[in-house]
This record gives C-alpha cells, structure tokens and sequence, in this order.
C-alpha cells in the first residue's frame, strides 16, 4: 500500500494545497476512475461497432473544411502549383494539385486560368517525363506540413507531383466513404493523369499511411486490365500497413485494449459488414511493377512489422528481382529502407531523412528501366504480330470474324492466367 499512500500524499499535496482530505476519500477516487476506464475500454468496441460515423472519424479522420491554402498553394510555398479539380465518373469533384518539377520554365507573362492550365498539361506532355500520383493517409487534407515538404522534394529531382483529396475530404465533394469510392478516386486520378502524358513518361503511385492501402488497391486494379503495359509504373508504400483490420489491431489504442474478450471480434465484424480491407499484402501479390518500402523503426501508428511483412510479399511475387531492375520474370524489384528510431521519424517525418533525395532519385531509374522494358516488351509482339494482322487483312471477312472471336477469347484467357 505504500506507493498508493505516496501517491495519494503527492495528490493531496500538488491539487489541494494541503487541506485536509480523508485518504479513503482519496482511494475511492482513484478506484472510481479505474473502474470507469476500464467500463470505458469494455464499451469501446461495441460502440465501435454500431456507430459508422465513429469509425469514419477513426479511420478516415475526413474533414470538408476549405482552408485558404488549398486554392492558393503559393501560400505554402509551393509557387509553381496549378490547384484545378479532377471530376470522377461518377461526377465527383476531387480537389487537385499539380506540382511543376523546379526546373521547369516559368510563365513569360500574366496568365489567365485558362492559359495557365494549358501550360501546365504542354510540360506535362514532355516526352520523357516522370509523374508522381500521391495517395495521402488520414486527417484533413493534401496540405498537411509534412506532405508538402515531400511534394517539393519530388519537385526538386525532377519529378511533375500530382496531390488530391479524396472524396469528402477538404475541398472535395461530399459522398459516402467506403473502400470502393475512395480505389475510385484513385483510379480516376490515375487516369487523368495518364490521359495526358507524353511518350516515355513514368507515372509512379506514392502511398503513405491510410494511402498505401488506396495506392496499392490502384494499382492491382490498373493490372487486372490486362497487360503490363496497363500498369503503373512504380509503387512506393510509405509507412504502410498489411490490411486496414491489423492496422487498427496494432494502433496505440487499440493495444490498451486488446484484453477485452470481444475487442477483436467486433471490430473485425464491423470493418467486414463495410467491406473495409484495404488489403495491401493482397494488393502488392498481383502488381508487377517495382516497389519501393519506406518504414521507420520508430513509427507508433504501425508498426515496423508491418513493412517487414510487405516486403516478404513483395520479394515473393513470380520474378521479381532485388533491389530495383526487373526481374527474370518481368515483375519489377523490391527496394527496402528502414529508419533507425533514433532518428526520430516516426509516422510522417522519413520527408526529414537526408539520404531520401537519392533513395527516391535511385528508385525512379528502377522505374525508368522497367518502363523501357515494358515498352519494348510491347513492340516486340507487335512487330511479331504484324505479319499476321496483314494476313488476316487479306481473308474473307468470315473467317476474320471468326479469328477475332478467337483471338478475343485467347486474350480473356491470358488476362486471367495474369490475374
């Protein structure tokens, strides 16, 4: 009893200036607020479970709220930023940012918006060009500190950044939050961005935190159409979880409350009955190509096992190679950094670590290469097909049709064996 009797001498003393207060006054205090957290721990899961608009707020943190600076990145220092909405096809509206490289040239004269979009979309038509599409996690919007300080990193090596707001988040349109809206904005992103390319241009998906799990589902999703050439060209999972379900299992809070018999069933059930998975391990099997891994041995929010775990299954998907390159069996290689904690990282500051500039410069050649690679794997069937198609030209249009047919169901043939 006596740490209790020092500790409660300690409160007497620091909250009631010594007056007098009876000790068993003071123990059935504390025995009341220990009893009411521990209540509180057995109701959270259940709580949990029923109110869909307390999951929203844990696991998406969305907030509508329009701050200046998301009209007026310039405000942030991001000078050389169009802010412009990208709409959905389900008409959406997704507030947008696209960061120039630093290199590139600046404007000769007053523009107009009109003027100004133009300039924007010609540098990035350039041939050659490489875009990062980023995926951020939860909490209000792509303005936060730490995500412009890498947008103007990416901006420094040469890079075109493209930034979003998911759906109900800052300034983008209000609509429902499920797994499927927000794989949808980041497929339409993805499409608005590859619309508008130039020739030789690598367009790489960033993912951090909640995003990996939006990133990599974008990019298992661009493959299943068919074809490596479909796919993006290089996926980085910054601070990244296995599934959405551990990634709550392993949170801060969540370990103080593991010990209630009913915690993990319930909240697995509630993320089941919303289709909520955001399965990145799953995700990462059926892209091919390269991946970069960015972990911090110090991140609280997910734990390090978490990227350890992902890289294994990135490392075991058909051919792919070490770090970087592409494999023997065309799937691009796993590239694996791991922060000390003594550098103080953590969840959303590796943006800090010196050595990033020349990972991320590294990992882009990586994609450089396996994009070069896709296309002449492309031009080689082509030109072995060529002979053929100017063949079947020739027939009776019958039997074209029916070659099509055939060819057609070959194709959905191989797009499953891909799968």
């Amino acid at each position: 009893m006596l740490p209790i009797e020092m500790l409660a001498r300690r409160i007497k003393y620091k909250l009631l200036h010594g007056h007098g207060i009876s000790r068993v006054h003071l123990l059935s205090c504390c025995g009341f607020l220990i009893t009411l957290l521990l209540t509180l721990a057995m109701l959270a899961p259940i709580i949990f479970y029923f109110s869909p608009s307390v999951q929203d707020y844990l696991i998406f943190k969305a907030s509508t709220d329009f701050a200046p600076e998301l009209a007026s990145p310039g405000l942030l220092g991001l000078h050389n930023t169009r802010s412009f909405y990208i709409t959905t096809p389900e008409g959406i509206k997704l507030g947008a940012w696209h960061i120039l490289p630093t290199a590139a040239a600046p404007p000769s004269g007053p523009e107009t918006i009109v003027s100004r979009g133009n300039r924007f979309e010609r540098e990035l038509g350039k041939e050659g060009s490489v875009v990062v599409v980023y995926y951020h996690g939860n909490k209000p919007s792509r303005a936060m500190d730490h995500r412009v300080q890498l947008y103007k990193l990416l901006a420094n090596i040469g890079c075109h950044v493209f930034a979003f707001d998911y759906r109900s988040y800052a300034d983008s349109s209000v609509a429902e939050l499920t797994e499927e809206g927000l794989v949808m904005d980041g497929v339409a992103a993805y499409d608005y961005v590859k619309s508008r390319t130039g020739p030789g241009t690598a367009v790489l998906l960033w993912g951090h935190s909640l995003g990996t799990g939006v990133a990599s589902s974008v990019a298992a999703s661009l493959c299943s159409r068919g074809g490596k050439q479909h796919c993006a060209d290089g996926l980085v999972i910054h601070s990244g979880f296995t599934d959405l379900l551990h990634a709550v299992l392993d949170s801060k809070m969540a370990m103080n409350m593991r010990w209630v018999p009913w915690f993990e069933p319930l909240i697995a059930a509630a993320l089941s009955s919303r289709k909520l998975q955001l399965n990145t391990r799953s995700s990462i099997s059926r892209v091919s190509c390269p991946v970069l891994i960015l972990h911090a041995q110090d991140d609280v929010v997910i734990p390090l096992q978490h990227a350890r775990l992902l890289q294994s299954t990135a490392t075991a998907r058909n051919g792919a190679g070490g770090a970087g390159g592409v494999g023997p069996g065309g799937a691009g290689g796993v590239t694996y950094v791991e922060f000390s904690g003594d550098l103080g990282y953590g969840h959303n500051h590796i943006v800090n670590a010196p050595e990033l500039t020349s990972i991320v410069s590294e990992y882009i050649q990586h994609c450089r290469e396996y994009h070069q690679a896709v296309e002449e794997e492309q031009l080689q069937q082509e030109i072995i097909l060529l002979p053929l198609k100017q063949h079947v030209k020739q027939l009776p249009q019958p039997l074209r049709l029916r070659i099509k047919a055939g060819g057609q169901k070959q194709l959905r043939q191989r797009r499953a064996a891909f799968r």
